[in-house]
């Protein structure tokens, strides 16, 4: 099958999973470039010191980015999947009104982590938070197609260490498999 003929026949479909995919991944196309760039040492170059907390709208910011730990590409990783959910939904997946309420947002989904997942650099407590325990994300995304479920899922992971990289995802069959529905 050539790929003129594969292009189309995938833009005939009308689910949501095709309808942003092409945004989704060139979002993923950008940071994947920003991680090879890291890979030799010089993405630090491209970005001018700031207060990182105002980096990522605030319903798109990361928990690392709320307790105030580096900037880095995860952080990116993370708002894509809040933006994805967000698709499905057609509604913020964590609204928060200020930082310490996304954090109890971002809580409420994922659960309150763990006392060795929390950074040591950081002057929050995990006990400063409710023991949270975590939403099936399926519940609040029940028609998602299940490839889109994990990816989200893969991506919403509260350590940036063990989220899925930009060039983690691309790989993810939500873009490499054609979805069924």
């Amino acid at each position: 099958m050539s790929g003129a003929s594969t292009s189309s026949s995938v833009s005939s479909h009308n689910t949501p999973n095709i309808a942003s995919i092409n945004d989704v991944s060139a979002l993923f196309q950008t940071a994947k470039k920003y991680e090879e760039l890291n890979v030799i040492g010089t993405v630090y170059k491209l970005y001018t010191p700031c207060n990182y907390a105002h980096v990522v709208t605030l319903w798109y910011r990361p928990p690392e980015v709320l307790l105030g730990v580096s900037y880095n590409t995860a952080v990116d990783v993370w708002s894509c999947g809040c933006v994805m959910a967000e698709l499905h939904t057609r509604s913020p997946l964590m609204p928060g009104s200020s930082d310490s309420d996304q954090l109890h947002c971002i809580f409420r989904l994922i659960g309150r982590p763990p006392r060795q997942e929390w950074p040591s650099s950081v002057c929050v407590l995990p006990d400063s938070f409710p023991d949270y325990p975590p939403q099936d994300l399926a519940d609040l995304l029940p028609r998602i197609h299940h490839h889109a479920l994990d990816l989200i899922k893969r991506m919403l992971v509260f350590d940036p260490a063990k989220r899925l990289t930009a060039l983690d995802c691309l790989d993810h069959p939500y873009f490499t498999e054609e979805p069924l529905t």
